[in-house]
């Protein structure tokens, strides 16, 4: 196992150099120039300024050449400068990354408390009223798009009963709060943000469960446990639950990579001091350095999920062994 965890480290190194070749690609098809980006049409920028821009940070060398400078950098954990306001983009990161994991691990909670215990009495009550509930409001939450279903909540709870606020990770005057007090706001403030953000996720995670909860009841050694008299909530629990669950844990190494590639359109929507907000501005803005670096720490983040999701999946199944 610790050989092949070590193999799926190294496997990142390549995918992340591939990662990083397409997207600086990718921004240098765009038609914007960062220079004009940067100075505008101000008259009190000479040309000569925006070609010294252009040399300052090698925009005027070829884009291979470019890679090749920005990889030399990148081994010491320097991202460069941000185009816009000259922060350093390591800095620019640290300093957003961690309100975008916060989000993202507390709907991965959120999903995965909810879904599994909805999923599993739906299927125990399978083709009953409640399943078929059930069944209905999963639909409705999974044909929702996440955007229109985090400007409902604003518009419902934010502004016409009042009950959460609406933008921002933290007020002004969070400073005059104690501890606690502090706590208790940014819980408060994270209730809409990750209510968006969970429930497409929710939705399918919760069917998935359903299905595989009753192929899991249908098993042979459900019959058996059953014949011997077990209680049924043993039953359920503790001989079809851990089967049942294999395919969910699979499917949180899509999880990850979805919250965090849809961060933007929330953390947009509610002003949330994320990292994906911050790329969403950088490439609005033609911000290389920016770009390159939300999108390094992205695919890495993604990666490493898909190993932890490996690592559970052999946690969960004893038979499942990676050689």
């Amino acid at each position: 196992m610790i050989s092949y965890i070590i193999r799926r480290l190294l496997l990142i190194i390549p995918m992340l150099l591939g990662i990083s070749l397409i997207t600086l690609l990718l921004m240098h098809f765009s038609p914007a120039d960062p220079a004009s980006i940067r100075y505008g049409l101000n008259p009190e920028v000479s040309g000569s300024a925006r070609a010294q821009f252009r040399e300052l940070y090698n925009l005027d060398k070829p884009v291979l050449v470019q890679f090749g400078l920005w990889l030399k950098r990148v081994v010491k954990l320097d991202f460069g400068n941000s185009f816009i306001d000259d922060v350093p983009v390591i800095k620019k990161i640290g300093e957003r990354l961690p309100a975008t994991l916060l989000l993202g691990i507390i709907s991965i909670l959120v999903i995965y408390i909810i879904a599994i215990p909805l999923g599993v009495s739906s299927a125990v009550r399978a083709n009953s009223f409640y399943d078929k509930i059930v069944t209905v409001a999963v639909f409705i939450g999974y044909a929702t798009p996440a955007f229109w279903f985090a400007l409902l909540l604003i518009m419902l709870f934010g502004i016409h009963l009042g009950w959460f606020p609406i933008s921002g990770m933290r007020p002004w005057y969070v400073e005059y709060y104690s501890f606690f007090g502090a706590l208790k706001d940014l819980l408060w403030r994270l209730v809409l943000p990750v209510a968006a953000t969970s429930l497409v996720s929710l939705a399918g995670i919760s069917r998935y469960m359903r299905s595989s909860m009753l192929e899991a009841l249908g098993q042979d050694y459900v019959r058996t446990a059953r014949a011997k008299g077990l209680k049924e909530s043993r039953v359920v629990y503790k001989h079809a639950l851990r089967n049942a669950l294999l395919p969910i844990v699979t499917i949180a190494s899509m999880i990850l990579p979805a919250l965090i590639g849809g961060s933007f359109i929330i953390e947009t929507i509610f002003a949330w001091p994320g990292m994906g907000r911050m790329g969403y501005e950088a490439i609005m803005n033609y911000d290389y350095p920016v770009v390159m670096g939300v999108g390094v720490i992205a695919t890495f983040l993604t990666l490493l999920g898909l190993i932890l999701a490996d690592i559970m999946y052999a946690w969960v199944d004893p038979r499942i062994r990676y050689e």
